[in-house]
């Protein structure tokens, strides 16, 4: 008894100390776990309609073309000119027997790389009416500035372009198909029904479609016609007697003089001489007689020259007929250019 009571003061007080103590416990800092940023969705190649097997593409749709680095194609408009197109310093010109066809296009880089685009990367052929191919002029061209491509495309840039291909003067065209150089599926296009006639006054009224053109054309002075490189304008007309410097006509007859300005329509820089024109006149009687010479505006002595782009120059074409007949017709052409006509009946 006596060693319980003697524990129990100490085990009382250790209980007591026990109780009365408070122990504070460390504070633990756990930070948040730290939060990924979630990654933005990464924008997918935009891409065209694919074109199926012998499918028709549709003006306006665009489609994905090509292999290895492919592009989005859209044909936009296609349309029929009698007049020149420039790209870049080639002065794409038609002859009487051909109009051109221009399509204007617009080309998109669906790609995460650069994409090479120049004339090479597609190939366009016109189908002419008797499946004869015409293939397109070798330049690809920024419509506006006129500046031929050799550039590479950024990722999703997109940029507007035209393409050039001579075909005949005469009929629809009623097929085109672009081919992708590097590899993959042509594209065809049904083209009767979409292409943009010819103007007046190269389009034969007859034709109601407007893919009809004219050889030669009826002119009238005062305005400017586009013939090959250069545009002529008549200005006058009108009779002469006796000597022109050097040249003296025949007995009984006379001179027309036909004052004329030509303009430097190409993109360079360009040689004129009497050989550059093709000029006759032919008579009442329907006699024709060919210029005897392409003269300066005043001075009688041949006009030769170079003109820079959009620079004009004045000349007089003249001719010879009997002094009892009148004039009827002027003609005017440039190497293989359609033919300008113009009424000079009235010529004084």
């Amino acid at each position: 008894m006596k060693l319980i009571a003697t524990l129990c003061p100490i085990l009382l007080a250790s209980t007591v100390f026990a109780a009365g103590t408070t122990k504070t416990a460390a504070k633990t800092t756990t930070k948040p776990p730290t939060k990924t940023p979630a990654k933005a969705p990464q924008k997918q190649p935009i891409k065209g309609a694919v074109q199926m097997a012998g499918d028709n593409g549709q003006l306006g749709v665009t489609y994905t073309i090509g292999d290895n680095g492919p592009l989005n194609f859209t044909l936009n408009s296609a349309e029929y000119r009698a007049s020149r197109v420039i790209m870049g310093e080639a002065t794409i010109a038609p002859t009487a027997e051909q109009k051109l066809l221009v399509l204007n296009v617009t080309l998109h880089n669906p790609n995460k790389d650069l994409t090479a685009l120049d004339w090479g990367t597609l190939r366009l052929t016109a189908v002419d009416p008797n499946d004869q191919n015409h293939e397109y002029e070798t330049y690809v061209a920024k419509p506006g500035t006129n500046e031929t491509l050799s550039v590479e495309l950024k990722p999703a840039q997109e940029i507007d372009v035209f393409y050039v291909i001579r075909v005949p003067i005469k009929g629809v065209i009623p097929k085109l198909i672009v081919t992708p150089q590097n590899g993959g599926k042509v594209l065809r296009y049904d083209l009767r029904k979409v292409v943009k006639g010819l103007p007046a006054p190269f389009a034969d009224t007859t034709e109601p479609s407007g893919a009809n053109g004219l050889a030669e054309i009826k002119a009238e002075a005062g305005t400017f016609y586009p013939l090959e490189g250069f545009d002529i304008k008549l200005v006058s007309t009108a009779y002469h007697e006796g000597k022109l410097g050097e040249y003296e006509p025949d007995e009984d007859k006379r001179y027309l003089i036909a004052t004329v300005t030509i303009k430097n329509a190409g993109a360079i820089e360009t040689a004129y001489d009497n050989g550059t024109f093709t000029a006759a006149l032919i008579a009442e009687d329907d006699e024709k007689s060919d210029s005897q010479n392409f003269l300066k505006p005043v001075r009688n002595e041949g006009a030769t020259g170079n003109l820079k782009p959009g620079q004009e120059y004045t000349g007089r074409f003249f001719f010879m007929l009997p002094k009892d007949v009148k004039a009827k017709t002027l003609t005017v052409a440039e190497n293989e250019s359609r033919t300008y006509s113009f009424d000079v009946s009235n010529t004084k």
